[in-house]
């Protein structure tokens, strides 16, 4: 068991960016009909595991219903709870925490439907 232990720290080590594929589920939708989203640049990313790690610690964050988190594009968007309470200085709050940087890219939009 140690050898194949040793095996899969040696291949993410070797190849980070496939990471999310094991532990990521990046491409699952996060805003729900009546949802406002949020979009946040992120600076700092080294591989798919920082954006899973990331997408974490903005899953709880106050009002956020869910997160997604792209290492390619270095975006994070957050799915807001209808009547939430959301600060967006607790977003980049818990950016920070994480060991990245980031900065808003607009103001919430709405993804409510007609």
């Amino acid at each position: 068991m140690l050898w194949v232990s040793a095996a899969f720290v040696i291949g993410f080590a070797a190849f980070p960016k496939y990471v999310g594929a094991f532990i990521g589920d990046h491409d699952a939708p996060i805003a729900a009909a009546g949802s406002d989203t949020a979009e946040y640049q992120i600076e700092g990313m080294t591989c798919e595991a920082c954006a899973v790690h990331l997408r974490e610690s903005l899953s709880e964050v106050p009002g956020v219903n869910g997160a997604r988190v792209s290492y390619a594009d270095g975006v994070a968007t957050l799915s807001i709870a209808p009547d939430a309470s959301f600060n967006s200085q607790d977003a980049l709050d818990a950016i920070a925490d994480a060991g990245y940087s980031g900065r808003a890219t607009g103001a919430l939009s709405s993804e409510r439907s007609p």
